[in-house]
């Protein structure tokens, strides 16, 4: 069921600034349920796309906890069907039992995807971030479990978040930057290519391209070939750009299934966070550099 608390009562049960917990509740940032449920009950294995605090009032509530990359190694295993990937709701992975016999919590290997298991006991606190995927179960040893959630965005609450620009850089900034480089040597090297085979008859290639364009890549001038590739590349800045915002948000998508790829963009926000945000400043340079190419 929904629980109303007074923003006074959120502020002291979150020890946080009240200001700015009085502001996110005010507006509809923040939310207040309290769940029960009968000893044994099973909310199954889901995914949230919003930070929780889980206070546990009465009974005990078990938790089996897994990372996005383990659900990922589960699903190519055949162990779990794809759609908890895309989908990530209580209906895509309903089976039967308890969370021992689901998840095999008892067994050396589990039979599905790896993972950590949490038990709370009344008074105990559980943080869950968003893209956290967790089987929460009613222990069957006890009457009935009643908690407190708490779910809110920390980039929305918290004083001096970052800002909308951020939150897209951090999202798709690094399969943007690796397309369009790939995509800008590619570019290069296949124009050097078609150029340096053409030899002295360049001219006869140039003749295909439109009359303006031919005459950016050196039309009617002796340029060396990686000259004019680098033309190639420069002049076709504003579409590779284009390219680049369609398919940045596909590739961010397949990049979340790879371990490999969250390890290295959480270095790469280590570093910067490091750098006190310069990594970010550089980003909206350029971001606003190749804005004005495109006009």
């Amino acid at each position: 069921g929904e629980l109303e608390l007074d923003p006074a009562d959120l502020v002291d049960l979150l020890a946080g600034s009240s200001a700015d917990i009085r502001d996110a509740l005010v507006e509809s940032r923040a939310s207040v349920s309290l769940f029960s449920g009968a000893g044994g009950t099973r909310t199954p294995l889901h995914v949230d796309n919003i930070h929780a605090l889980i206070y546990q009032i009465e009974g005990t509530k078990r938790l089996f906890l897994s990372s996005r990359p383990d659900i990922a190694d589960a699903v190519s295993r055949g162990a779990m069907p794809e759609e908890v990937l895309h989908d990530g709701s209580t209906d895509v992975f309903c089976v039967d039992g308890s969370l021992e016999e689901v998840h095999g919590l008892c067994q050396s290997k589990p039979p599905r995807a790896h993972g950590a298991f949490v038990e709370l006991n009344p008074g105990d606190c559980l943080i869950v971030p968003a893209g956290l995927y967790h089987d929460v179960e009613a222990a069957a040893n006890a009457p009935a479990s009643l908690s407190l959630t708490v779910r809110f965005d920390s980039a929305m609450i918290a004083k001096g978040s970052p800002s909308g620009f951020d939150e897209i850089l951090k999202q798709y900034g690094l399969p943007a930057l690796v397309f369009h480089f790939v995509l800008w040597m590619s570019t290069i090297a296949l124009t050097y290519v078609a150029f340096s085979l053409c030899g002295s008859d360049a001219h006869n290639l140039l003749r295909y391209f439109p009359e303006s364009f031919a005459q950016r890549l050196g039309d009617g001038v002796v340029i060396d070939p990686l000259d004019r590739a680098i033309c190639m590349a420069d002049t076709l800045s504003p579409w590779r750009i284009v390219l680049t915002v369609c398919v940045a948000p596909f590739l961010a998508r397949i990049g979340q299934n790879l371990q490999w790829y969250g390890l290295v963009e959480g270095m790469i926000w280590t570093i910067d966070d490091s750098l006190n945000g310069s990594l970010r400043e550089h980003a909206r340079t350029a971001a606003s550099l190749a804005s004005r190419l495109t006009r």
